[in-house]
């Protein structure tokens, strides 16, 4: 299986050089702009969810489809279920619910299932035009994505801003 290519902001490297020392920072020694925190950013659930997701395939541990979905459930090795809101089938959205509420696995819900299967890397990009390189991290145009109705985290990977806000998400009781 090949691992999916994703390249999060805050994986790449720092391309803008560090701020010019002001005659206020070079008289307080430099120290207070270092003690400064940067301001935490605020994720919506849904960027939060995307950053997880794509994390977790990274790791390897993010399964897709509804029978290595329904395996990680009943295992209890799941620790999150993503459920999309236009599932036509009544039964999978049944069971899914069902599996969770169970083993008390969060279960997220995502609006459409080609937005979940394109969070979840199973998405085809067309070929590099003219005069880009392949290696280049750019906007490229999506041939095709494959919907998913149900997705399942079993291991986040690293720990990150995005798996912070999503807990916190999940902590006030969000779905």
């Amino acid at each position: 299986l090949r691992k999916p290519n994703f390249k999060m902001a805050e994986d790449a490297p720092a391309t803008t050089a560090p701020p010019a020392e002001t005659p206020e920072t070079a008289a307080a020694g430099g120290a207070e702009a270092e003690a400064a925190p940067a301001a935490p950013v605020k994720l919506s659930p849904e960027e939060a969810l995307q950053g997880v997701l794509q994390r977790a395939a990274i790791a390897d541990g993010l399964r897709r489809g509804l029978h290595e979905c329904v395996k990680e459930l009943d295992r209890k090795t799941a620790r999150l279920c993503c459920l999309a809101d236009d599932c036509q089938e009544g039964q999978i959205v049944a069971l899914v619910k069902a599996l969770c509420k169970q083993n008390n696995i969060p279960l997220m819900a995502v609006p459409k299932r080609e937005q979940l299967g394109m969070w979840c890397g199973l998405v085809k990009f067309a070929a590099p035009e003219e005069g880009e390189e392949e290696g280049e991290v750019q906007e490229r145009k999506v041939r095709k994505v494959v919907k998913t109705s149900v997705a399942v985290v079993t291991d986040f990977g690293e720990a990150s801003m995005h798996l912070t806000a999503l807990n916190e998400h999940l902590a006030k009781g969000g779905k």
